[in-house]
């Protein structure tokens, strides 16, 4: 039996097989315009005697940053059809006297009412008649539907009236109480339109999948870190948005386990974009989370993400600043090095320094090019007015800032301090920027796991089946009420599948009483305590006198995975074994000769002082000067500041 990981990035395809033994490595370039082309070219490369597939995708995600979603209409009730677009009051740069507003999903001339009116108690006030649904011309071209009624998690009689009716039409429709049985129309429209403006796209790409696949069972990652088959997700593709990434935390987590680093924040460099995410214990979950400037309400892993990755472009601004990304060169035409592309990006800064090596990309399966970057980076040096070796570095320096920023917008911003932390680092770019953002935080040790270079592939292999659902009681409950809250908590459980592998994660979104907003705490006899603490943990005080409510209760199944046993690994006798010679490349320090270790060569448990260059075919690690790097019995890197 042999599973399969394949993640599809905006520059790279992944891939990565486990036969009970041994991990069979790909790594190709994505193919933008049709990416099951690129995974089903990958998954052929991995041989034959696959038996499942577990995949992650950027389909769903890409759609929503470019706006290139399906043609979607809105029908909401009457006088709440522009709530999608007027959203709360809270800006996103509140001094910025020009600031754009994202741009919505759904037209305005698509957007429609009708007169019909639910109570908050969940009483019918208005009916909802045929001919009012049968009075929206919806135009040519309209391929989706997203339907949000006022009080619909109470009761959702008009909303599966109306979806009924235009699913009769044809329409691929999604309605917000399938999608989010919870309170707040703001953050629930959101939802369910962006649901709908997905699933034309969604089912599409996964009509194509599977029948590249032939029969062979597929289960997509979700943004909460589980799988489901393929089949369940198509219409809930929302739930897929931060698919590949948080495939990566996943298996960060099993593995950080594994080594009793309970406490880690994962760094997962790509050729588009940074995702990081912190770790104790557990990862943090959100149930709301903005995409994009979309408010998605849906649980997801607590991944923060940047325009930060090996293709992001640098250029020099109309006020003569440097700046890198968020703008990436994708895999077409991609950076210069790669031979299509026309603008440095970080990725070309590294080759300019030495810190990739042209014989040793992806195994040597991959030329680059260097005399087009040095070209280039004559010309940037030119307009800065500095020495091309300053200009690479700065590319790297503005690069670093930002990925450490969302470091710290995970860590230090939410009350936790990363000295306490390792940093988990992994992705296709990560190892060559790994120890730079360590110092710049203060942490003392990294992690790069084996196979880092493909790591979310390997990550799918760890991903448990998940499935959640949840909802919101009114008027709102207390721990009092016990018993009515075991209600509401075993009907949801009879909407899950049960097996008996099923594990249940029940928890609840408590809030002190007179606060607009909850936190979720595992569901125990003890939530009250435990949500003191959280509080006292995300805010800085609690007010354990004071009585709380329950506002939703949730509901997670859980299937294990069975997940790949890493064998112990083995290396040269000596580190000069290990070592292919020496490189010249430049540090921040300035430039040096540096020793190049091949990484399946390194020996077992004995440490050595960089700098140094460490390769293997899906990445590059930089070990900087002062850190002690050794490689373990499972063949990861640890690295001690």
């Amino acid at each position: 039996m042999t599973q399969a990981g394949i993640d599809t990035g905006g520059t790279f395809t992944d891939c990565i097989a486990y036969d009970g033994t041994t991990l069979h490595v790909h790594k190709r370039l994505s193919t933008p315009q049709q990416p099951a082309t690129a995974v089903l070219a990958g998954l052929q490369a991995l041989g034959p005697g696959i038996t499942g597939l577990v995949h992650g995708t950027t389909v769903a995600t890409n759609a929503l940053l470019e706006r290139k979603a399906a043609p979607t209409a809105w029908i909401s009730t009457a006088g709440f059809a522009d709530l999608i677009e007027i959203g709360r009051q809270n800006r996103p740069s509140l001094y910025d006297l020009k600031v754009e507003r994202p741009r919505p999903l759904v037209d305005r001339a698509w957007r429609y009412e009708v007169a019909e009116r639910i109570s908050a108690e969940g009483e019918v006030l208005m009916p909802l008649s045929e001919a009012a649904l049968a009075a929206i011309a919806i135009p040519a071209g309209v391929e989706a539907l997203g339907i949000g009624f006022l009080f619909s998690w109470r009761n959702p009689a008009h909303e599966q009236q109306a979806a009924a009716y235009f699913r009769a039409q044809g329409y691929a429709v999604s309605a917000s109480h399938e999608v989010v049985a919870e309170y707040r129309e703001y953050e629930r429209f959101s939802t369910t339109a962006a649901n709908a403006a997905l699933l034309p796209i969604m089912q599409r790409y996964m009509a194509e999948l599977q029948q590249g696949l032939q029969g062979l069972p597929c289960h997509l990652v979700q943004s909460n870190g589980g799988s489901l088959a393929i089949q369940e997700v198509a219409q809930q593709p929302v739930r897929c948005v931060l698919s590949g990434p948080a495939a990566g935390v996943a298996g960060a987590v099993a593995i950080a386990r594994d080594l009793h680093r309970p406490q880690v924040l994962t760094f997962d460099m790509g050729g588009t974009s940074t995702d990081v995410a912190l770790i104790d214990g557990e990862p943090l979950i959100t149930t709301e989370a903005v995409i994009s400037g979309l408010p998605l309400k849906t649980p997801m892993l607590a991944i923060h993400t940047v325009g930060a990755g090996g293709g992001s472009l640098a250029l020099v601004d109309a006020g003569g600043a440097l700046r890198v990304g968020p703008e990436s060169a994708g895999a077409n035409p991609g950076p210069i090095c790669y031979g299509q592309g026309n603008q440095l990006t970080v990725t070309d800064a590294n080759l300019f320094l030495g810190r990739l090596r042209p014989e040793a990309f992806l195994g040597g399966e991959m030329a680059l090019h260097r005399v087009p970057v040095e070209q280039a980076m004559r010309e940037l040096a030119g307009q800065l007015g500095c020495s091309p070796e300053a200009a690479a570095l700065g590319i790297i320096d503005v690069a670093n800032s930002h990925m450490e920023q969302a470091l710290r917008a995970v860590s230090i911003e939410q009350g936790y301090d990363p000295a306490d932390f390792t940093l988990f680092s992994f992705g296709g770019a990560g190892g060559l920027h790994a120890c730079a953002l360590a110092q710049a935080l203060g942490m003392r040790s990294i992690l790069i796991p084996v196979h880092a270079g493909v790591f979310s592939a390997l990550g799918m292999l760890y991903s448990d089946r998940l499935q959640d659902c949840s909802r919101t009681v009114y008027p709102a409950l207390t721990l009092a009420d016990w018993d009515a809250l075991e209600a509401v908590l075993h009907a949801l459980t009879a909407e899950l599948p049960q097996t008996p592998d099923t594990q249940w994660e029940p928890s609840a979104d408590l809030r002190y009483v007179g606060q607009s907003f909850e936190l979720t705490v595992p569901w125990s006899a003890n939530m009250r305590s435990a949500f003191d603490a959280l509080h006292h943990s995300r805010h800085g005080y609690s007010r354990p006198g004071h009585p709380v409510e329950i506002v939703t209760v949730r509901q997670r199944a859980r299937i294990p995975a069975q997940r790949p046993v890493l064998p112990t690994v083995t290396g040269a006798a000596t580190l000069a074994e290990a070592q292919t010679g020496s490189v010249d490349l430049w540090l921040d320090q300035g430039p040096a000769r540096v020793p190049c270790y091949q990484r399946e060569a390194l020996p077992v448990e004995q440490p050595f002082v960089g700098p140094a260059l460490i390769l293997e075919p899906t990445t590059t690690t930089l070990v900087a000067p002062g850190f002690h790097c050794q490689r373990t019995a499972q063949g990861h890197l640890s690295l001690e500041h």
